[in-house]
């Protein structure tokens, strides 16, 4: 599996758990009032419904009850598609927009981090060489969200660039 769609399986799945789309409820169709949506009652339910099918299982039936659940309008559908379009649309940019990094701290904070002489002792401590310390705090090659977000929408399709796709 590639590393690339490995994180946006993982983002998908996140997505789904978050919205309770891996509950039993949003299988048979919307919230049924006083079940809960623990996994070992869903579980249960699985395990329930494997034995009702028999030795073979009823793959269609199965089949059907995952695209009538997606096909209904609801919160959690509308969720796996804005993220599905948003990873497909982000896959598909330039290299330079696709591998982008945000900063999770301001550079003001860096700035502010390293005129502490206490916290750059503890850094030294670590065992972190002085010239390496504000790449060890955040990677230099990171931007501001809204610049990330400005470079997405600015930035060609990797075909129209003519880069080769690389994963990883």
């Amino acid at each position: 599996m590639a590393r690339g769609s490995r994180h946006a399986l993982g983002a998908i799945l996140t997505v789904l758990a978050a919205c309770g789309a891996m509950c039993g409820s949003f299988v048979q169709g919307g919230p049924i009032v006083g079940q809960s949506c623990s996994p070992a009652a869903v579980r249960i339910k699985d395990v329930g419904r494997r034995a009702s099918d028999g030795d073979r299982g009823d793959v269609s039936s199965r089949r059907k009850v995952i695209f009538d659940s997606l096909s209904k309008r609801s919160p959690s559908t509308a969720a796996v598609a804005i993220m599905t379009l948003l990873i497909a649309y982000i896959l598909t940019r330039e290299e330079k927009a696709r591998k982008g990094k945000i900063c999770v701290r301001s550079k003001q904070y860096i700035d502010d981090y390293m005129a502490d002489p206490a916290k750059v002792e503890r850094l030294a401590a670590k065992g972190v060489p002085y010239d390496q310390m504000r790449a060890y705090l955040q990677d230099p090659n990171c931007v501001d969200a809204s610049d990330y977000v400005k470079n997405l929408l600015t930035a060609r399709s990797f075909w129209e660039a003519g880069e080769e796709y690389r994963v990883g």
